[in-house]
Order: structure tokens, then C-alpha cells, then sequence
């Protein structure tokens, strides 16, 4: 089958907005033509023959700055000093139960089902289905995992509360004393 490729990108004028109509054309060209399954050098060689001839002097051209030492090490101490307060969470299982929350803003959690576990693209990504069928994809801090595996599909305020911690259960411990 043969796909009408896109006419070669402008590098004049509104290069942002020529760009994107572009890439539009371009995805409608490179989809359905099937070349999304072939080696990345094939990839780049259909973009280059597309795009024409004054973006591939861009392409050729282009070279990245180097890092800067102090910029380098700055960058280290922050990543450092947000990763001694980050948590690292369990890795969710497909079909697992879990408590969802739809709005960051409340506190409201819902029963639902891992449906679709983080790729490479999307690390904390899942997609999380509901019971009444309606599937919703959040990062990983808005998902915790229903340890209880019977009961209804009530929605809860916030399933910790329900949900025993290791710190809940030594204080409940304690104050058992």
C-alpha cells in the first residue's frame, strides 16, 4: 500500500506552528504505513527523507552543548536531597484491588482493578478500572493497595484508615498497654 508522504517542513516564518501541523501529517503518514514496528534507524531515515532537505542540514548540524561542571554537581545535590525524603512503592500486580483516588483535591478513594501495569514510557503509570466499567490512568501515589480481598464496593474516605500500617499497629499496640 502506498501512504502520501507530507511535503517537505518550512524552517521559515511560525516554525512552532509549522512544526506541528507538520508532525500531524507526518503521524498520518508513518501510522498506517506501518513503519512504527521497524528499527529506530529506519525510523529516522523515513523522517529524514520526509522533512526535507534544509531540516536535515538542522539535524546533521545540531550539537549539544556540553554540561557544565557546577551545574552538573548542583543538579546531583538536589536530586540527592529529593530522594532521601522520596518512598519507593510496591510494584502492582495485574487484576490486584486497590483503593483509587479520582480527585487529588478530596480525599476520596474507590474500589477498583489494576487493568494495565507502567511501561517504559510511563513508569508509575496504571491504569486502574472501577467496578462500574470506567478505567482512569494515575501515577502511583494515588493508588494504594486493598490488602482486605472480600467485602463490598463502598466507597471510602480514605483507605488508610481501614487499611492497618505498620506505624498504625505499633500505636494501637501501645495504647493497648
Amino acid at each position: 500500500m502506498n501512504f502520501k508522504r507530507p511535503l517537505a517542513l518550512s524552517v521559515t516564518g511560525n516554525v512552532a506552528e509549522k512544526w506541528r501541523v507538520w508532525k500531524q501529517q507526518f503521524d498520518s503518514f508513518i501510522v498506517p504505513s506501518e513503519s512504527l514496528s521497524k528499527q529506530d534507524k529506519v525510523k529516522i531515515a523515513i523522517l529524514l527523507t520526509c522533512i526535507g532537505s534544509s531540516s536535515v542540514e538542522i539535524y546533521y548540524n545540531f550539537h549539544y552543548a556540553a554540561e557544565d561542571p557546577s551545574m552538573a554537581a548542583e543538579r546531583d545535590k538536589r536530586c540527592h536531597r529529593f530522594n532521601k525524603k522520596a518512598r519507593e512503592f510496591r510494584e502492582l500486580q495485574l487484576n490486584e484491588n486497590v483503593y483509587v483516588q479520582l480527585d487529588p483535591e478530596k480525599s476520596k478513594w474507590q474500589r477498583g482493578n489494576i487493568v494495565k501495569r507502567p511501561t517504559k514510557t510511563q513508569p508509575r503509570s496504571y491504569r486502574v478500572q472501577l467496578p462500574s466499567g470506567q478505567q482512569f490512568q494515575r501515577n502511583r501515589r494515588h493508588i494504594r493497595s486493598d490488602h482486605r480481598t472480600e467485602g463490598g464496593d463502598e466507597d471510602i474516605e480514605d483507605p488508610r484508615r481501614i487499611l492497618p500500617m505498620s506505624s498504625d499497629i505499633r500505636l494501637r499496640f501501645f495504647m493497648m498497654k
